[in-house]
């Protein structure tokens, strides 16, 4: 199983809808930065742990979904190679995440 790690990325042209949709994403598991660039502002999201490939479409959607809500536009997923996992107790997460998956690949209880 392939994990990715990246960014979602949403423009918006009001401050606080930006804000407004970084409360909701992360409200849902994502972690998110508001920041002001050239057009506007931008909310770039994360999700805390590595996660499989197959589901990044369902969070782009999710955070499509928000962003749209607050009147943004969502400007999509940009995967980041060589990404690191910040915190001991992320990576301990991992950890056990990556032991589940292998004992249900092996079926083993």
């Amino acid at each position: 199983m392939r994990l990715l790690g990246g960014r979602f990325e949403a423009q918006f042209g009001d401050p606080d809808a930006a804000r407004a949709a970084a409360r909701d994403a992360r409200a849902v598991g994502f972690v998110v930065n508001v920041d002001q660039n050239a057009p506007g502002w931008l909310a770039v999201g994360r999700r805390q742990l590595p996660f499989p490939a197959d589901e990044r479409d369902r969070y782009a959607s999710r955070f499509d979904a928000i962003a749209r809500q607050h009147g943004g536009a969502f400007s999509g997923f940009v995967e980041e190679v060589g990404w690191r996992i910040a915190s001991p107790t992320a990576a301990a997460m991992l950890a056990t995440a990556n032991r589940i998956m292998l004992l249900r690949l092996l079926h083993l209880p």
